[in-house]
């Protein structure tokens, strides 16, 4: 382009100088010595320009031929440059859809020329991870710390991501807790530390770690709220043999009021008391909770407490039905206050509701022992088949069989060696052998369930 302007240019200027020189040609006189030259003007004009023109692109063409190497290796520079970026493309793309040796060779290949080697490290050493090359993960963390020691802390962070992953807990709490001093408001790190401390059962350092997740909104509420229902209600289950921790009932009082208006917190505190027999403190647990907000979970463990007057809890959970007819533990618990009541009739309606609207094992279970106290063997045989098969289907099938046998329920209607069930208390293959035993006892009528609820 400047070429082609330059020749334009040298051109007007010829033409110019040639329409001056018609009318007055003037002369040109070079003398070198003894020896000098005359020409006309115009003539000696076009000399000069044409000798400089030469001189132009003579210069021009050296210096370029001692530019070649520099643009030859800018030229290849650019080619590998845009080679390593597919390669980078392709890696991530093989990451994502699985291919974790493909991945790991693609990243890997061209990190020479790789405008973003820490991302490919720490991509190389996911893809080690998937293949549980754990040293050679290593190895390529610290790469990656090694090439841009500026973004230590998200090396140090996926570094904590992988090994939790690959549940070297150890190693991954330490790296965490050097990263919190270092950076003690970090919404990562305290729901890596979070996770860490869940996937470990350390359920002291997670009641710590929840004030904290919950001032720096880490996480939703709701899963801060279920993180520390989890870790409360394995606390309960640590310290309940321990005679010098405060009572069950102590431990709920003195929680937060906030916390103390959860349902799923006072339904912890509720099962657990309920486990203990303290029935009345449950009681008190369960009816303030849900009197601040109603939980279907609550309504449900509110027919296992008792209290001295039975008809004010039966007037109680009858209020409910006002707004929750459809409510399956509500007609549950109803069903139980009234067996314990001795009101049979509209217990065995409230069980058969309940039942109806998809009540589980439970209901089926108490039902059976219902008709076993009636004496009315094939429909306990039936729930207790119904109930049993139901928590084979929800895994639960060993522990309920275990302790239907250990409340020997069936004794008075299945006889040892009897072709319709078999209750097996070992070990092995339990839930195999009563799930094919259960297929032969009778099914509940449809025309029977309809006679109790009318």
């Amino acid at each position: 382009m400047k070429m082609l302007i330059l020749v334009i240019l040298s051109l007007a200027a010829a033409t110019t100088i040639g329409l001056v020189s018609l009318d007055n040609p003037g002369i040109m006189l070079v003398s070198y010595g003894s020896h000098s030259w005359e020409m006309p003007l115009a003539l000696g004009l076009l000399i000069i320009a044409v000798v400089f023109a030469i001189l132009y692109l003579l210069f021009n063409f050296l210096f370029g031929l001692m530019r070649a190497p520099k643009k030859a290796r800018a030229w290849n520079q650019q080619r590998q440059n845009k080679n390593a970026q597919k390669d980078t493309l392709r890696g991530y793309a093989r990451l994502i859809e699985g291919d974790w040796v493909q991945g790991e060779k693609d990243l890997t290949k061209r990190l020479g020329n790789c405008k973003t080697p820490m991302l490919n490290y720490l991509g190389a050493a996911y893809a080690a991870q998937q293949q549980q090359n754990y040293t050679k993960r290593d190895e390529y963390l610290s790469e990656a710390e090694n090439i841009d020691p500026a973004n230590r802390m998200a090396i140090d962070i996926s570094r904590a991501r992988m090994l939790t992953q690959a549940g070297d807990f150890e190693r991954a709490r330490k790296l965490l807790v050097d990263m919190q001093n270092l950076a003690p408001a970090n919404k990562t790190i305290l729901r890596l530390m979070a996770d860490v401390c869940k996937r470990t059962e350390d359920w002291e350092g997670l009641n710590q770690l929840l004030p904290r997740l919950e001032k720096t909104k880490a996480l939703p509420r709701e899963q801060i709220v279920a993180l520390e229902v989890e870790a409360r209600a394995a606390g309960l289950n640590k310290t309940s043999q321990d005679v010098k921790s405060p009572s069950t009932l102590r431990q709920y009082e003195n929680l937060p009021g906030k916390r103390k208006k959860d349902a799923q917190m006072a339904a912890v505190f509720a099962a657990r008391l309920i486990e203990e027999g303290d029935l009345k403190s449950a009681e008190h647990v369960v009816r303030k909770a849900i009197k601040k907000h109603w939980s279907s979970e609550l309504a449900g463990l509110y027919g296992k407490t008792r209290i001295d007057n039975l008809r004010s809890q039966i007037t109680l959970a009858t209020s409910w039905l006002a707004d929750n007819q459809q409510d399956a533990n509500v007609n549950l618990t109803l069903a139980r206050l009234n067996l314990a009541h001795e009101q049979l009739d509209k217990a065995r309606v409230y069980y058969n509701m309940a039942i109806e609207l998809g009540a589980g094992e439970e209901a089926y279970l108490e039902l059976g022992q219902f008709y076993e106290e009636e004496g009315n063997h094939k429909s306990a045989l039936a729930y207790y088949k119904r109930g049993i098969e139901a928590s084979l289907s929800e895994g639960k099938g060993r522990a309920v069989v275990q302790d239907v046998v250990e409340a020997k329920s069936l004794e008075s209607i299945v006889t040892p060696g009897s072709s319709d069930i078999a209750l097996v208390t070992d070990e092995a293959d339990q839930e195999e052998i009563t799930s094919s035993k259960l297929s032969a006892a009778p099914d509940i009528e449809d025309a029977q369930v309809i006679e109790h609820k009318a």
